[in-house]
């Protein structure tokens, strides 16, 4: 998913690699069944995507789609 608005350019800037170290940060503490790793991943990811910094691009859509994404699995988590 993130892959996708990466390279649509709906999501830039140093915010782009910071979303992508998070969900692979989640992803490898999820294969290692540590759930409270994950969530904390995922929080630290859509804080990100919540206060953008100056030279960060995040559209709208791309946004709004990934926080209901990153929420929908912390809600399954917790």
């Amino acid at each position: 998913m993130l892959d996708r608005y990466v390279a649509g350019g709906d999501v830039a800037g140093p915010v782009a690699r910071q979303l992508d170290t998070a969900v692979r940060q989640a992803e490898h503490h999820l294969a290692g069944d540590r759930t409270k790793q994950v969530v904390m991943r995922l929080d630290k990811a859509l804080d990100r995507l919540e206060r953008p910094q100056r030279t960060d691009r995040v559209t709208p859509a791309a946004r709004a789609d990934l926080t209901e994404r990153l929420q929908g699995v912390i809600d399954t988590l917790s």
